[in-house]
């Protein structure tokens, strides 16, 4: 049996694979939309979860929810009335 091992990023690399800039992710990070993990070089190391998480972020942004109300949604802070709810 093969072992996996979690996928972690660079801000460079996780930048890339998401078709941001560098500063839009240190923004985020400063909001408080992702938290990057340092290393001892003081390096950010993101994780897969992380870029899923930005990914998820990305859908209602760009239907054109602010960026903290995707945070809401993200978070599962928001009330059945919020736009990011919709019944399936």
């Amino acid at each position: 049996m093969k072992e996996s091992r979690a996928q972690v990023f660079n801000i460079s690399e996780l930048a890339q694979s998401l078709g941001l800039s560098r500063s839009t992710l240190l923004y985020y990070e400063k909001l408080g939309l992702v938290k990057a993990q340092r290393q001892q070089n003081g390096y950010r190391r993101y994780s897969d979860a992380d870029r899923q998480r930005l990914r998820l972020l990305k859908r209602p942004q760009a239907g054109g929810l602010s960026l903290k109300e995707c945070q809401a949604c993200l978070d599962g802070k928001t009330p059945h009335a919020s736009p990011c709810y919709r019944k399936t």
